[in-house]
C-alpha cells in the first residue's frame, strides 16, 4: 500500500452519441475540398527515371522509431503499448528497455518508493529491479531488489532521506535491455514540517508522450543508459483505451470454429515474396500487401515493391520505396483497379503527407503518375496520419488513416480517380471528412466489385457490433453518409501470439477490421479477435443495404493462434481468407481456408499450411513489443474472377527475419460444371459420389481437371503432359517447341523444327555473331557473306582468326586473291599490295560474352611487335548500355586505354554498336613492354550482364603499324622484290650462267615458244636494260652479265 494520501489525478471520460433521423433519411456529411496548393507536384516516372534520380538525390530510409544510438527515453505511452498501469490508465516505461534510468529531484528530497510491473511480453521483462539513492553524485541509499515483476503492480519501498536523485537499475532480459512499467512514484520536500506526498500517476499526461527533459512534475527526467540498440522498427499502428468498455465474450460460437464443415480451395500455384533486407530496406514489421492483375502479382511491404509474373513467380521489378517516391515511407497498400485496369500503390511519412501513385497503363514495371498531398489540414492540423487504408470503386480511389496527435480521430479521403487516369494524368478533386471516432481504430475501403450506389467503409464499433459508411458520389462533390452500426457477435482485442523460440509473444495489434470487399450487395471482411484465450481470425458477410449479418465466423484452434486476416470473395460466391497460424511449438507460417457457396452459413474449411514457418522470430520495438503484422492481403485473380491469391508472412529461416510468401488458390470448378474440381477428377476425394463425379483426367495430378489446362496444340492433352511425355520443349518454358514456332514466340529459320535458340544453346546450329539466328540462315538470306563457302559468315572467320583481312576492308584475304581484287605474285596467301609489303599488324578477337558487372573480360595479344604508328581498337558491344553510368573501361596490361560506350548507346542491339580507341605508339609500347599485351574491358557495376537475350558480348580488333614486312620492293614498284625474278636467269634456276644463253635466244626470237618451255619462268628476266622489251638491245647487257 501507499503510505500517505495520493495528490489529484486526471480522468478522461469517453462519450458517444447516437444521432437520431426520420424514417427513410441517411445521416450526410458534406466533406472538405482539399486546397490543391496543398498537393505535391505531379510527375510521371519510370522505374528508371526514379533510380536514376535516386543516384543524384538519395532517400534516407524511413525508421521513424529506429533508436540510432539514442538514450534511453522515460515515455507515457500510447493506449496501444499501455500493459499493466497500477492506477488509473497510464504509466510510465523505460523506452528502448535502458537498464539504468534516473530521475533527479530539485531540491533535497525525501523518495518512498514507486509500484512496478513487466511491461510488453513476460520474455523482455527485467528479471530483477532496485532503486538507487544519490546525494551529490555519489550512492547513499539502496532499495531491496525486486526479482520477479508481473502484471499486477508491486510496491518496491525505498524510503530514501535527503536524495536529490534517484536511479532504477534493472537486469537485462533480452539483447541487453529489460522492460519494465512504473506508476504511483511517491516523493516529499525534506523538511521535517512538510506533510504533503506527491505521488505521480500520470494519468494527466496525454498518451505517447515523453517526458525525458520535459521537466514534467518539476522534476529532471533522465536519459537512460544501458547495451541496447535495435534495427527500425516501422511506427506501430495506434489504439485507443477500452477499458471503459464492459467486457465482452470472445465470440466463438459466431460459426466456423476449429474443424469447420466448410470446402477448402486447392493451390494452383505458389512462390516466395518479398524477404527481409531486400530492396535496401530492413524495417519490420512488413506491412505485408499485395495484389494480383491480368499478368502480374505485385507486393510492397516496409519499405519495397516488387512486380512478379503471375504464373511463375519471377521477379520482373523491385525498387525501394523510398526511391519510388522520392521520400522516406511507411505503411504502404497496393490495388489493381480492374475497373481502370490500373495499379494503385498508396503510403504515408507519418508525418504530413499521404503519398499516391497511379500507373499509367496495366503495366506495373511501367511508369507511374506520383503525387501526394497534405493529410493534417483543418480540424487535423498539427496531427499526423497512422494506419493508412486503401480501396476503391467505379468512380475513386478512397485513403483513410487515423490522425494521431491531440484529439485524435480518424479521416476519410475521397479522391476523384479520373484526372489520375487521364491521358494527362492530374491530382483532381480530394475531399476528406473528418472527425470520425478514434475509437473505430481503423476504417477499411472496400476493394468494389459492381457498381453499388456508393463506395463502402467498415470499422470496428462496441464490442457487439461494427459500423458502415458510404461516399456517394460524384466525386468532385462527394458526401459521407453513415455511420449504420451492425450487430454481430461479441468480440474482443486478441492476445499477442507465442511463436516457438520467440522470446515474447508476436504483437497481434488489436481487433481493429483488416480488409472489407463489396460484391453483390454484400460486404465481407476480417479481423483478429481473442477466442478462448487465443487470437483467432473473424470473418463476416454483411447485407450492405439492411446493414444486418447475413452470415459469420471464427476460425479458431485448440492451440495455434490465428491473426492478421484478410478475406476475398470470387464472381461464384466462394471466399477464401489468408492469415499467419502460430504457437508456442510452432514457427510463425502462412496459412489459408475457404468455403463454397452451397457450404452451411458461417462454415469455413480447416485451415492449410501453405509455408511453414522456419526459425525464431525476436524483432523487438522501443516498447519492447516483438513487432508482427501488420496486416496481409488476399485479392481476386481480375482474368478468371475465380482463383485468389493471398499474401501472408512468416518466419524465414535466417534467425529473426521475416519473409513473406505468395499462394494462388483455384477455384474449385474450372470447368463450370456444377461439380467441384477434386470430384470430376475422382469420386474418391472427400464430398464426392457417382454419378457426378470421376469424369475428367488429371494427368499431372495437380488437381486440375485437364480441360482446364494450357493446351496449345488441341490435342486434349495439358501442356506439361505433352512434355513429360515426351513432346519437346528445348527452351524450358512449359510450352511445347510446335506450339512456340507456330504462334511465332520462337523462330525456326531452318524449319528443322526446332526453334533457333535451341539449334544456338545446343550447338547443332552455331551463331558466331551472337544475333540470334544461326550462321546458315544469316549467310541463305544474305544478311552475312560468306565468300569462301565455309558455312561460316565472314565477320566470324576474321573474328576469330580463322581468316585474315590484312588490308582492313572487311573481306578475308583468300576472298581478295580469288576474286583477283588483290594480286598474290609469290602465292603465300597474302595480298601482295599492300600487305606483303607494309608492316600492318592486326588481331581480332572473338566475341567474349557475357559482358557487365562481376562479368570482366579480356584477350591477349601474344607478343606483339612493337608499334610504328598510332594504335586502333576497334569495340562491338551489345549490352546493358543505354545510361551514361553504364560503360566499358579499357586497359592494357594494367594501363588504362579509356572509357568506350559512356555515351548512352541502345540497351541490346540485335548485332552489336562500334566504339572505338587510339593509342600512341610509345604509350603502347610501354604498356605492352616488349611481352603479350592483356587487353582488359571492364563494365562498370551499373551494367547488368543478364538483361540482354541473345546474351550480351563485347570484341575488339588491333590495329597498327609495326614488325617487319613480309616481302621488299626494292624499286618500290608495288611488286614483290621475289615476284620481279633474277635479271638473266632465264631458266629460273637461280643462276646466270652459260646454261641461260639458249633461253635467252629462244627468248629473243620466239616468246612463245618460251614461255612453253619454261613455265613459271618470268620473261621479263631477259629486259636486261629495263626498258620494258626482251630484244636485241638486251644482248650485250646480257653478255655483261655473264662476264660478271
Amino acid at each position: 500500500m501507499i503510505p500517505a494520501r495520493i495528490a489529484s489525478c486526471s480522468v478522461a471520460l469517453y462519450v458517444c452519441c447516437c444521432i437520431g433521423w426520420a424514417d427513410g433519411q441517411e445521416p450526410i456529411t458534406t466533406g472538405e475540398k482539399l486546397d490543391p496548393s496543398t498537393f505535391g507536384q505531379g510527375v510521371v516516372e519510370t522505374f528508371e527515371q526514379a533510380e536514376a534520380r535516386a543516384q543524384v538525390n538519395p532517400v534516407k530510409a524511413l525508421n521513424k522509431h529506429d533508436r540510432t544510438g539514442k538514450k534511453g527515453q522515460w515515455v507515457v505511452p500510447s493506449d496501444r503499448a499501455t500493459y499493466y498501469p497500477a492506477s488509473g490508465d497510464r504509466n510510465v516505461v523505460n523506452k528502448w528497455g535502458d537498464t539504468s534510468m534516473s530521475i533527479s529531484f530539485p531540491e533535497p528530497t525525501d523518495f518512498l518508493g514507486a509500484n512496478f510491473t513487466g511491461h510488453a511480453g513476460e520474455g523482455v521483462w527485467a528479471p530483477g529491479l532496485q532503486l538507487i539513492g544519490y546525494r551529490n553524485g555519489l550512492p547513499v541509499a539502496e532499495s531491496e531488489w525486486l526479482w520477479t515483476l508481473s502484471t499486477k503492480p508491486q510496491w518496491l519501498a525505498a524510503n530514501f532521506q535527503n536524495v536529490d536523485r534517484v536511479a532504477v537499475k534493472a537486469c537485462v532480459a533480452y539483447d541487453g535491455a529489460g522492460w519494465y512499467g512504473m506508476d504511483d512514484f511517491a516523493f516529499r520536500p525534506h523538511d521535517e514540517e512538510a506533510e504533503e506526498l506527491t505521488i505521480l500517476d500520470f494519468e494527466d499526461v496525454l498518451p505517447d508522450t515523453n517526458l525525458t527533459a520535459s521537466g514534467y512534475a518539476g522534476l529532471f527526467w533522465e536519459e537512460g543508459s544501458g547495451e541496447f540498440d535495435a534495427i527500425g522498427a516501422m511506427p506501430p499502428p495506434q489504439s485507443i483505451d477500452r477499458s471503459h468498455e464492459e467486457p465482452v465474450e470472445d465470440g466463438a460460437s459466431a460459426g466456423g470454429v476449429r474443424g469447420g464443415s466448410g470446402t477448402a480451395p486447392v493451390i494452383v500455384r505458389t512462390y516466395r515474396g518479398i524477404f527481409y533486407g531486400e530492396g535496401s530496406s530492413a524495417s519490420f514489421p512488413p506491412d505485408t500487401h499485395g495484389a494480383v492483375g491480368t499478368s502480374h502479382f505485385c507486393e510492397v511491404v516496409n519499405t519495397v515493391y516488387r512486380v512478379l509474373n503471375k504464373t511463375t513467380g519471377a521477379t520482373v521489378q523491385t525498387i525501394n520505396l523510398g526511391t519510388f517516391f522520392g521520400a522516406g515511407v511507411g505503411d504502404p497498400r497496393l490495388c489493381y483497379d480492374h475497373f481502370a485496369d490500373r495499379w494503385i500503390i498508396m503510403a504515408t511519412d507519418f508525418n504530413t503527407r499521404i503519398y499516391l501513385a497511379v500507373s499509367t497503363t496495366n503495366n506495373p514495371a511501367g511508369a507511374f503518375f506520383k503525387t501526394n498531398y497534405i493529410a493534417p489540414q483543418g480540424t487535423d492540423a498539427g496531427r499526423s496520419p497512422d494506419y493508412p487504408t486503401l480501396g476503391f470503386d467505379q468512380n475513386g480511389i478512397y485513403i483513410t488513416a487515423f490522425m494521431t496527435g491531440s484529439g485524435s480521430g480518424c479521416t476519410i479521403w475521397a479522391i476523384d480517380k479520373a484526372p489520375l487516369i487521364a491521358a494527362v494524368p492530374s491530382l483532381g478533386t480530394v475531399t476528406a471528412f473528418r472527425g470520425i471516432s478514434s475509437a473505430e481504430n481503423a476504417i477499411q475501403p472496400c476493394v468494389t466489385f459492381g457498381t453499388p450506389a456508393g463506395e463502402y467503409f467498415l470499422s470496428r464499433n462496441t464490442g457487439t457490433s461494427v459500423r458502415i459508411r458510404r461516399v456517394n458520389p460524384p466525386l468532385t462533390a462527394p458526401t459521407l453518409a453513415g455511420p449504420f452500426n451492425v450487430t454481430v457477435a461479441g468480440y474482443s482485442d486478441p492476445p499477442d501470439a507465442p511463436a516457438q523460440g520467440s522470446t515474447t509473444p508476436l504483437d497481434s495489434v488489436d481487433a481493429r477490421i483488416m480488409n472489407a470487399v463489396y460484391r453483390n450487395n454484400s460486404i465481407w471482411a476480417a479481423h483478429c479477435i481473442a477466442s478462448s484465450g487465443r487470437a483467432a481470425a473473424r470473418w463476416y458477410e454483411i447485407n450492405a443495404t439492411t446493414n444486418t449479418v447475413i452470415q459469420q465466423g471464427t476460425v479458431t484452434d485448440a492451440v495455434r493462434h490465428y491473426l492478421f486476416p484478410s478475406i476475398m470473395v470470387n464472381s461464384a460466391g466462394n471466399a477464401v481468407m489468408g492469415f499467419t497460424g502460430t504457437s508456442a511449438s510452432q514457427f510463425a507460417g502462412c496459412y489459408y481456408t475457404g468455403r463454397i457457396t452451397s457450404d452451411p452459413p458461417g462454415e469455413m474449411a480447416t485451415p492449410i499450411l501453405f509455408k511453414s514457418g522456419d526459425n525464431q522470430y525476436n524483432l523487438i520495438d522501443s516498447f519492447g513489443r516483438n513487432r508482427w503484422g501488420d496486416y496481409s492481403m488476399t485479392t481476386l485473380d481480375p482474368v478468371d474472377q475465380l482463383t485468389m491469391f493471398t499474401v501472408q508472412e512468416y518466419a524465414r529461416s535466417t534467425i529473426n527475419t521475416w519473409a513473406t510468401w505468395v499462394c494462388g488458390l483455384g477455384p474449385g470448378d474450372c470447368n463450370a460444371n456444377g461439380i467441384p474440381d477434386a470430384c470430376d477428377i475422382s469420386c474418391s476425394n472427400p464430398g464426392c459420389s457417382p454419378p457426378n463425379c470421376g469424369g475428367s483426367l488429371d494427368c499431372n495430378a495437380n488437381l486440375i481437371p485437364d480441360q482446364c489446362e494450357d493446351d496449345c496444340n488441341n490435342n486434349d492433352i495439358p501442356d506439361d503432359c505433352d512434355i513429360a511425355a515426351g513432346t519437346p520443349d528445348c527452351n524450358a518454358n512449359a510450352i511445347p517447341d510446335s506450339c512456340d514456332i507456330a504462334s511465332g514466340v520462337a523462330l525456326d529459320c531452318n524449319g528443322n523444327g526446332v526453334p533457333d535458340s535451341c539449334d544456338i544453346s545446343s550447338g547443332t546450329s552455331p551463331d558466331c555473331n551472337g544475333n540470334g539466328v544461326p550462321d546458315s540462315c544469316d549467310i541463305s538470306a544474305g544478311t552475312s557473306p560468306d565468300c569462301n563457302g565455309n558455312g561460316i559468315p565472314d565477320p566470324c572467320d576474321l573474328a576469330s582468326g580463322a581468316a585474315i583481312d590484312c588490308n582492313g576492308n572487311g573481306i578475308p584475304d583468300d576472298c581478295d586473291i580469288t576474286s583477283g581484287f588483290s594480286q598474290d605474285c609469290n602465292n603465300n596467301g597474302i595480298p601482295d599490295n599492300p600487305c606483303d609489303l607494309t608492316s600492318i599488324y592486326s588481331s581480332a578477337s572473338p566475341n567474349l560474352s557475357p559482358i557487365g558487372a562481376g562479368s570482366p573480360q579480356s584477350y591477349t595479344l601474344i607478343a606483339p611487335p612493337a608499334a610504328v604508328g598510332t594504335v586502333t581498337l576497334d569495340f562491338v558491344a551489345r549490352g546493358d548500355f543505354n545510361l551514361t553510368s553504364e560503360n566499358v573501361a579499357v586497359d592494357i596490361n594494367g594501363t588504362a586505354v579509356g572509357i568506350v560506350f559512356d555515351t548512352p548507346f541502345a540497351d541490346c542491339h540485335a548485332t552489336g554498336q562500334p566504339d572505338q580507341l587510339t593509342m600512341t605508339a610509345s604509350a603502347y609500347n610501354a604498356a605492352v613492354a616488349g611481352g603479350n599485351a592483356v587487353i582488359n574491358m571492364i563494365a562498370s557495376a551499373s551494367v547488368d550482364p543478364n538483361v540482354c537475350n541473345p546474351p550480351s558480348f563485347i570484341r575488339v580488333a588491333v590495329t597498327y603499324e609495326g614488325g617487319t614486312p613480309f616481302s621488299q620492293d626494292a624499286n618500290m614498284n608495288g611488286i614483290p622484290d621475289e615476284c620481279e625474278g633474277l635479271l638473266g636467269d632465264m631458266n629460273c634456276d637461280g643462276v646466270v650462267d652459260i646454261l641461260d644463253i639458249n633461253p635467252f635466244t629462244l627468248a629473243l626470237s620466239d616468246p612463245v615458244a618460251y614461255a612453253a618451255a619454261f613455265p613459271g619462268c618470268n620473261i621479263n628476266n631477259g629486259d636486261i636494260n629495263g626498258d620494258g622489251n626482251v630484244d636485241v638491245l638486251d644482248i650485250n647487257p646480257f653478255v655483261a652479265l655473264l662476264g660478271g
